[in-house]
């Protein structure tokens, strides 16, 4: 059973304390979700799940009037397959989702200081000129961000782990200090088996740059294969842990490949496997033993 909590715009609370959710009831927001000026707080406890509503587009806080703040803990689940906004603030450091078909669009200021922002086939996007800021937690997505994004200390990664995906965002990037990107790499097809990110906008490079190479592709991987997993408008900076014209092992000790920087794009290829300790043993003995007869002609000759 589902309860409903609607702010209607006749409603004003008449006490500014925060309002605390937990694991029960489950509020589902409607149409009239609008309230007027309030210095209430809405928290999202780590039990708590907040859901737009399942039927019907949704908007969660006033344009009118000085939206309440949201401090979320738990789950905000966007799953109805409909266009939504957020219009009041939020801190995020629990579990924002925004499913497949449905879009959320956010008119206030977003902070994520842990947990994680999951686009999984849905739509974020934000007010011109907003940039939602993370400096914490994990970005996991695979479908379309509409946004200027400022990472720090926050892991970006295109889809589940393991699984390729295709990202697109629509605005200026920058992974500052302690960010990483992931990119997954399970075959040659971009977006498809590999992941790929593609940026209308401007990024800025700092952080670390993470791969992984499944085990079934290991074995077929070719040393011909390229791998575009990122373009941009233009790009700046560098990686922490490579540059460009710089080789990066694969974890599991898979192999390396190049790093290629553009102005407009991040290439992986010319792949090289590490060779296994016994195929260093054959070419080793024989350059000793090589060693040892012509010293001890040299000693002979003498």
């Amino acid at each position: 059973m589902h309860y409903s909590v609607h702010l209607g715009i006749h409603e004003r609370p008449s006490d500014p304390a925060s309002c605390a959710i937990s694991s029960a009831p489950t509020p589902d927001f409607g149409f009239n979700a609008a309230p007027t000026a309030s210095t209430a707080v809405l928290t999202n406890q780590t039990s708590g799940l907040i859901r737009f509503a399942p039927d019907f587009s949704t908007s969660i806080g006033s344009l009118e009037n000085a939206a309440f703040p949201i401090v979320n803990h738990g789950t905000i689940l966007v799953d109805n397959g409909q266009s939504n906004s957020l219009n009041a603030p939020l801190t995020h450091t629990g579990l924002l989702h925004v499913a497949g078909g449905s879009s959320l669009f956010l008119h206030n200021i977003f902070m994520q200081t842990a947990g994680e922002l999951r686009i999984s086939g849905g739509s974020l996007s934000a007010a011109p000129a907003q940039t939602l800021n993370f400096q914490g937690g994990l970005l996991r997505a695979d479908g379309f961000l509409g946004a200027d994004l400022a990472l720090t200390a926050t892991a970006l990664e295109v889809g589940a782990s393991t699984t390729a995906g295709n990202l697109t965002i629509f605005g200026n990037v920058s992974l500052l200090s302690g960010a990483s990107v992931s990119f997954d790499i399970a075959g040659t097809v971009q977006g498809g088996t590999y992941d790929y990110i593609a940026i209308d906008g401007a990024l800025t490079l700092g952080g670390t740059l993470d791969l992984r190479l499944s085990s079934a592709f290991a074995t077929t991987i070719q040393g011909s294969g390229e791998f575009i997993v990122l373009t941009a408008t233009s790009i700046a900076g560098a990686f922490i842990n490579t540059a460009s014209g710089q080789r990066i092992a694969l974890p599991d000790d898979a192999g390396t490949l190049l790093v290629t920087f553009s102005g407009t794009d991040i290439k992986l290829g010319s792949y090289s496997a590490i060779p296994e300790p016994g195929a260093w043993s054959a070419p080793a003995g024989l350059a000793a033993l090589a060693f040892t007869i012509l010293h001890r002609r040299s000693r002979h000759q003498s």
